[in-house]
């Protein structure tokens, strides 16, 4: 039996936290897990608060995290003030460096992505470094990334791509 995933992806609206979940949750699906996808934003999408639960397991489980959260992707002090309270001794973490400051494994995601021209991606190195933490493949992430982003233009999709390769080979994962 495959091991039960919770994990909570938070931060600004318009930072891709929704996105980096939803791709996640395919993933979950193409490795035959049930998946739970259950988005919360504010008022606003962008700049507002966004963060959604991912849950993939092979029985049934509430789409509601709580102390049983087992990742965490979070991209500002917002959100890692909001789920700090649930991050307990097993639960991976991982942070925007650029935007909160504690000992997790992460990075400056904002300032690579800047570094390497892929400023509009910078959610996908995320999802590359959820990919390696959570011991999946590389090849998996492309298919789903090529499956969601089909209907791309082929600079941002390339754009995608790299990004999601600098995350996934970053070393501090």
């Amino acid at each position: 039996m495959k091991p039960t995933i919770k994990l909570v992806c938070a931060g600004f609206g318009g930072q891709g936290v929704l996105s980096v979940g939803q791709l996640i949750g395919m993933c979950g699906i193409e490795l035959g897990y049930d998946v739970s996808w259950m988005p919360s934003y504010g008022p606003e999408m962008r700049g507002g608060t966004a963060n959604c639960h991912v849950v993939l397991s092979n029985i049934g489980q509430s789409p509601f995290i709580g102390k049983d959260m087992t990742h965490a992707l979070l991209m500002n002090d917002a959100a890692f003030n909001k789920f700090k309270p649930l991050i307990n001794d097993d639960t991976s973490v991982v942070i925007h460096t650029g935007l909160i400051h504690q000992h997790y494994p992460g990075c400056d995601f904002s300032a690579l992505a800047h570094e390497h021209g892929v400023d509009k991606s910078m959610n996908m190195i995320a999802f590359g470094m959820l990919v390696k933490s959570l011991g999946w493949d590389e090849n998996l992430g492309y298919k789903v990334m090529k499956s969601k982003f089909k209907g791309l233009s082929k600079s941002l999709i390339e754009n995608n791509e790299k990004a999601f390769r600098l995350g996934f080979t970053h070393e501090s994962v």
